[in-house]
């Protein structure tokens, strides 16, 4: 799969997710090549234990997933969003 196929497809099942339902939060991919991605976490008014939920729901839905692996995790305090970054290995 390429980085634009998993990317969508890992944020339609994260999406369905009902904690993060419940708490309006807009994941959707930022970006992608064809052996890199980053998924955004926005929407959010604090940092707070509900985006650490749906950053570990991120993570442990790209692990899912051959070949593609967790990278890191970034919050930008300036735009308050988490970006969440995946390489194939």
């Amino acid at each position: 799969m390429k980085g634009y196929e998993t990317a969508f497809d890992i944020c339609d099942k994260v999406n369905t997710d009902e904690k993060i339902k419940e708490n309006n939060l807009l994941i959707y991919p930022g970006g992608w090549k064809e052996d890199f991605f980053d998924i955004i976490i926005k929407d959010f008014e604090e940092y707070d234990d509900n985006v650490k939920y749906a950053c570990e729901k991120v993570k442990e839905t790209i692990e899912e997933y051959d070949d593609w692996t967790f990278i890191k995790e970034a919050y930008d305090e300036k735009t308050n969003q988490v970006e969440i970054h995946s390489k194939r290995m």
